[in-house]
């Protein structure tokens, strides 16, 4: 995975127990710290799991967004 230096900022997500305690065992398990975890999942997700067409979708959000995010 590309290391990338940029701001971080927080970022909540609402989970049932269940799966906060799961993904904090992870997280020891593997050594890494619950941000880095979060970055490996949405990698895996967009790499593995997404077909031609939701990848040039996530594409077009994504540049739109940074492009409304320069004005």
């Amino acid at each position: 995975m590309v290391e990338k230096k940029a701001v971080k900022k927080p970022f909540s997500v609402r989970v049932d127990e269940d799966t906060a305690e799961r993904l904090r065992v992870l997280s020891a398990v593997l050594n890494v710290d619950l941000a880095q975890l979060f970055e490996i999942i949405v990698h895996e997700m967009e790499h593995k799991y997404l077909d031609e067409e939701q990848k040039r979708a996530m594409d077009i959000l994504l540049t739109a967004r940074y492009n409304y995010k320069k004005r």
